[in-house]
């Protein structure tokens, strides 16, 4: 599965739109959203501002998560 992490709202809100979403999940203050874009498995996070939110989403999503790929993006 592809993890894709953005840390607005703004940023994810065209790929959410874009997902056929199996799951939305909201877990320690992270909106995430699992599902397919494409044929691809997907998770897209909502991750919010600043390294150390990025980095509480990256090892939660790690631990609980199939993950092969990780793409972090945004402005």
């Amino acid at each position: 599965m592809l993890a894709l992490l953005g840390a607005l709202k703004e940023e994810i809100k065209g790929l959410r739109r874009s997902m056929v979403l199996e799951e939305t999940i909201t877990q320690r203050g992270y909106h995430m959203y699992r599902g397919k874009y494409g044929n691809k498995a997907i998770l897209l996070v909502q991750t919010g501002c600043g390294r150390e939110r990025v980095e509480r989403a990256t090892e939660f999503i790690l631990e609980h998560y199939p993950i092969t790929a990780l793409i972090s993006f945004g402005f």
